[in-house]
């Protein structure tokens, strides 16, 4: 069940990422891609390096504290980001333009 509400969530950040890079870098559309695409293994295989890792080391227990370490972070730059783009993309759309 995990891995289907987990599917569920984040099955169509792959897709929404790449639409936002694409759009984002216009001309340079496929050097974005290629970048995004190099980014996403990366954090996919140091995930797997890392995660290894503590399990090896430290045990499958310390697996809940690492995540809400990573997610805290995370949780804190979306936000300051969201507000950020916010203002920008009330911007664009106040004078007719869109992305």
């Amino acid at each position: 069940m995990a891995v289907g509400v987990g599917g569920i969530a984040f099955g169509g950040a792959a897709t929404l990422f790449q639409t936002a890079i694409a759009t984002a870098a216009r001309g340079a559309a496929d050097v974005a891609q290629s970048m995004l695409v190099t980014a996403w293994n990366m954090a996919i295989a140091a995930g797997g390096i890392i995660g290894g890792l503590l399990l090896e080391e430290v045990g499958a227990h310390v697996f809940a504290p690492a995540l809400l370490c990573l997610l805290v972070p995370t949780l804190i730059v979306s936000w300051a980001a969201r507000r950020k783009t916010e203002g920008c993309l009330k911007a664009f759309t106040e004078d007719g333009t869109a992305f």
